[in-house]
């Protein structure tokens, strides 16, 4: 069965790296907190929950989402857009490329997920100009 999810929140990030979460959730190993609100991990990870990921045990400390998806021992590529450095439209960067708060929700639900055992590689394709790669 295919499921899809949908979500909106304030087009507002959290600026202040690393990019913690706003709330301690319970499923994550780390208690770390930001000071400023950080949407966008929020609406993950409700997206995981409507999802119905590792529903059983949603909400509890036990809740893995994406252990359906990621085994631990496993390598998993996350392949953010971060090619171009500037929005030629003239709006704002973030438009064009993924704000690293959105990757930091990502990188802590793969961790979750690979239990200490794996890697998380960031990657993604080189510049491209009308001449050539830069």
């Amino acid at each position: 069965m295919e499921r899809v999810a949908f979500g909106i929140t304030t087009p507002q990030y959290n600026h202040a790296a690393p990019f913690h979460p706003d709330t301690a959730y319970p499923e994550l190993p780390f208690t770390d907190v930001s000071a400023q609100p950080n949407p966008p991990y929020r609406l993950l990870r409700e997206l995981f929950g409507q999802l119905g990921l590792d529903q059983a045990r949603q909400g509890t400390p036990q809740w893995n989402p994406l252990s359906s998806l990621i085994r631990p021992g496993q390598t998993v590529l996350l392949k953010p857009n971060f090619v171009s450095h500037v929005n030629l439209s003239g709006g704002d960067l973030f438009a064009m490329v993924t704000h690293p708060s959105v990757l930091r929700a990502l990188i802590d639900y793969v961790y979750l997920a690979l239990r200490g055992q794996g890697r998380i590689i960031i990657a993604d394709a080189r510049k491209w100009t009308a001449t050539g790669s830069s």
